[in-house]
């Protein structure tokens, strides 16, 4: 895999999506669903292309920093980790 860039070394020019997965080391269909879901919002060129700037690609990441630290364990499903209510007493 690529080396990533570090947000200092992220200049503000722009770049297609591609560009902008790999330098923040995210896949491109993540990054299509975070414009999807609106936690960015990346500039459109005359052609409809993504044009991604260095705001973008700090964004993004961040994103990935914290999907890795505070995502990585799979969570256990809502019906183990609450307690069962307990019957009503007529």
């Amino acid at each position: 895999m690529g080396r990533r860039a570090k947000p200092s070394e992220v200049k503000e020019s722009i770049m297609n999506v591609g560009d902008a997965a790999r330098r923040s080391g995210l896949p491109a269909k993540t990054i299509r669903y975070y414009e999807e879901i609106g936690l960015i919002r990346p500039q459109r060129a005359g052609n409809g292309y993504r044009d991604y700037s260095g705001d973008d690609i700090h964004r993004l990441i961040f994103l990935r920093r914290a999907q890795s630290r505070f995502f990585h364990r799979r969570l256990p499903p809502v019906d183990d980790a609450l307690p069962r209510p307990q019957p009503r007493q007529p």
